[in-house]
């Protein structure tokens, strides 16, 4: 999968180039063609619910899981292609967030906008931000509140997403691009097919597990909703694999109209929806995301400071002028 996923998202960010001209060239892939992400102050990627075409994502320099003025940021386009450039050392190693707004975004899966407003984050090492990335990013902040570095809470919470969604050992669902492998006709191509309707079904639940919880500060309402979403991950997968085998509907033969047919009536499932979020749930995420924060802010600070030159050591040509000098002193 991983590999299909890569050659995929490749393959968008050359045509990302053709569409974008007058995109300044900083760095040529082994082949010479100039590919978007590939400079030393660029990160690039696909977002998608179906490809979310029109929000803005950001690198999330102050932590809060929102796009605020003065934090890099562009619009996702065609294909939901996304590219960050211009990037400090520091600000390449944040996590990103994603705003989708009502009326303006449009979910290319429907061709249509999306009816309401709904927020994805991901790792900064990310190539993919959609729901899967959201339980990444969430479930790894979570962990790092527990006392587990960055680094390792990371690895764990991709792997577990992947365990509750069957997918195979290493499989990095925040490196992944279910649309593109469901469209591709391979033997990843149904698999990927039950990612791509999951997702949906998990954007909605957290549309709907946000709206269920009590007013607060919005990283930890999203934290909160995402991790009751999570709780439902593999239940939610059973019920699209099964009603996909209902309908007959296999990977690249799906439709739009098929997606969103499945998505709605899992939705409706009771099983699939995630309890309501309550203040006791949004206060226990505050402090989670608040020590999850303050280890981040440090381990990245401890990167970009590893990350500087030696300082050079001063010249010292001259102290064979002084002994010169002191030796004909001493002679006198």
């Amino acid at each position: 999968m991983t590999q299909i996923a890569q050659g995929s998202f490749k393959k968008k960010l050359l045509a990302l180039a053709v569409l974008a001209p007058a995109m300044a060239i900083t760095a040529c892939s082994n082949d010479g063609a100039y590919v978007p992400g590939s400079g030393a102050d660029e990160k690039s990627g696909v977002a998608y619910d179906g490809y979310l075409r029109g929000a803005i994502v950001c690198a999330d320099v102050n932590l809060n899981k929102k796009c605020d003025d003065g934090e890099p940021s562009t619009t996702t386009m065609e294909g939901g292609l996304y590219v960050l450039s211009g990037l400090t050392p520091a600000q390449l190693l944040y996590p990103l967030a994603l705003e989708a707004k009502a009326g303006v975004t449009i979910d290319e899966d429907t061709g249509n906008a999306i009816e309401d407003d709904f927020v994805y984050v991901a790792p900064a090492d990310a190539k993919t931000v959609s729901g899967f990335s959201t339980i990444i990013q969430v479930e790894t902040e979570r962990l790092i509140a527990t006392g587990k570095t960055p680094t390792e809470a990371k690895a764990e919470a991709k792997a577990d997403l992947a365990a509750k969604l069957g997918a195979p050992a290493g499989t990095d669902l925040a490196d992944f691009d279910a649309v593109a492998v469901s469209k591709a006709n391979n033997s990843d191509s149904n698999f990927a097919t039950q990612l791509r309707v999951v997702n949906q079904v998990i954007t909605k639940q957290l549309v709907s597990a946000v709206k269920s919880a009590p007013a607060g500060d919005a990283s930890a309402v999203l934290a909160a909703a995402t991790n009751k979403v999570t709780e439902k991950v593999a239940t939610i997968k059973n019920l699209v694999d099964a009603k996909l085998a209902e309908g007959g509907v296999t990977g690249p033969d799906i439709t739009g109209e098929q997606i969103g047919k499945i998505t709605a009536e899992t939705v409706e499932e009771p099983t699939a929806k995630p309890e309501v979020v309550s203040e006791q749930d949004v206060n226990d995420a505050a402090e989670a995301v608040k020590k999850a924060q303050e280890a981040i802010k440090e381990a990245i600070e401890e990167e970009v400071e590893e990350q500087q030159p030696e300082p050079e050591e001063p010249a010292t040509g001259g102290t064979g002028g002084t002994g010169g000098s002191n030796g004909g002193q001493g002679t006198n």
